[in-house]
């Protein structure tokens, strides 16, 4: 018992205490030297963080093609895959030029990130100033021009670095430098925010007309640099009460990711789309059919949807109004229109656009009528000037050139005898020649 005693004495304790510290350190370390070492050589590894990143359309089915089928049959098809959830696996994302992505913690926005040459957020390019921004503010979120001087935006920027022991900052500029990918944080407490993005795809049919196909599917980003978007007005009806189908591209960019994505309920495209619409509906219906459907370079419908662009940016939502769902411009939602094309005009009803063709097509034949009696006219002219002007031999050329005439005519079942008496009978040449070409 003395012996037990002794070893369990104070002295005793702190040793085997001094121990066991050590042992839990040395466990520590290592593990921390190996998560270290782990953190390092993975991304080394191709295919490791690709694997890891996220993928908004990862649970989309495939679609029922085959290789009989057209690209208009194949884009369809690809169309009719709709019912699938979303993907918000991510522990990294990749970031196209002219994209900017927004991070959640939860359902909770943290901020933006945008790979943009020559662009930034107002905020970024306030931070450290008098004029500083918080990110809580939509201002903040602006894309404007990088002033001279500073720093473009970059989704780990180095001006914003908090602290020069930032480990998570180090490895995150390490991972991006390497691979391309952008740490966003550990799924599902933090990810890429993703919506549901519904919009027209313009696939060239086998007759090299246009066809819009409806294409829904799930995003992960807003695009801060130009795109194009095609909208298309089914029946817009003109002031002599004609249905009119438009079909046009816009060239349009989101000014403000934030506001495009959560002022709108992530419903940006069809706020886009619905505007447009309206605007261009309600000038058309000032237009008369006619002008709409012109197909030349002063087609009033290119010039007024050009002006309906410019009206659609100018527009604010009113100051007094504070309410989120008012009606506004596309300034409000962060978006802007650079130009707009219209690519086709043409009258809704199938029978009264048949009527309309069958309209231009006599007009053609009429003119095309008109061009040719002109034609001869002056081809006699010239043939009775030159028989005047060489005497006898004109004059046979003349009846030689009538004898060809006639010809022709007698292949088309008619022989004409020109002459200054109507009831004179055809010459005997003539009449021979009719006879031997229609078979008498």
């Amino acid at each position: 018992m003395r012996s037990l005693a002794w070893i369990i004495t104070p002295p005793t304790l702190g040793i085997m205490f001094w121990y066991s510290s050590t042992s839990t350190q040395v466990i520590f370390g290592g593990t921390l030297l190996i998560i270290v070492i782990l953190l390092v050589v993975l991304p080394l590894i191709p295919g490791f963080v690709n694997a890891l990143a996220n993928n908004p359309n990862k649970f989309r089915p495939a679609a029922n093609v085959t290789d009989e089928m057209d690209q208009v049959e194949r884009e369809r098809a690809e169309a009719n895959v709709t019912a699938y959830k979303p993907s918000s696996f991510a522990f990294f994302t990749f970031l196209a030029p002219g994209q900017a992505k927004a991070i959640i913690r939860g359902k909770r926005f943290r901020r933006f990130i945008m790979r943009y040459d020559g662009f930034s957020f107002s905020g970024d390019i306030a931070y450290g100033t008098n004029e500083a921004i918080q990110p809580n503010r939509r201002e903040y979120w602006e894309v404007k021009p990088t002033p001279k001087g500073k720093e473009d935006e970059h989704p780990i920027p180095v001006s914003l670095r908090k602290h020069p022991l930032d480990i998570v900052w180090w490895w995150s500029r390490y991972v991006y430098n390497l691979t391309g990918a952008i740490f966003v944080g550990i799924p599902p407490f933090q990810t890429v925010d993703t919506y549901e993005l519904e919009q027209l795809r313009k696939v060239i049919g086998p007759n090299g007309e246009f066809i819009f196909i409806r294409i829904k599917n799930f995003s992960d980003h807003v695009r801060t640099a130009q795109f194009q978007f095609f909208v298309q007005i089914p029946g817009a009806e003109t002031n002599d009460q004609v249905k009119v189908k438009l079909q046009y591209a816009e060239t349009a960019l989101v000014t403000n990711p934030y506001r495009a994505l959560y002022d709108t309920d992530k419903r940006w495209a069809s706020r886009l789309s619905t505007a447009t619409i309206q605007e261009v509906s309600s000038v058309v219906r000032g237009l008369g059919y006619e002008d709409v459907i012109a197909k030349n370079s002063e087609n009033a419908a290119q010039r007024l949807l050009t002006s309906c662009i410019m009206a659609l940016n100018k527009k604010k939502r009113p100051k007094a109004d504070q309410s989120r769902d008012a009606e506004s411009g596309l300034p409000y939602i962060g978006l802007e229109i650079k130009e707009a094309e219209l690519l086709d005009a043409e009258v809704n009803d199938s029978d009264f656009a048949k009527a309309l063709a069958d309209v231009a097509k006599s007009k053609a034949d009429a003119q095309a009528l008109d061009n040719r009696s002109a034609a001869e006219a002056r081809a006699i002219d010239r043939r009775a000037k030159a028989a005047r002007q060489n005497g006898h031999e004109g004059r046979r050329a003349q009846e030689l050139q009538g004898q060809i005439a006639t010809v022709a005519a007698a292949k088309n079942g008619v022989i004409l005898n020109i002459g200054s008496d109507a009831q004179q009978d055809i010459d005997s040449k003539t009449a021979l020649l009719r006879k031997t070409i229609q078979g008498e």
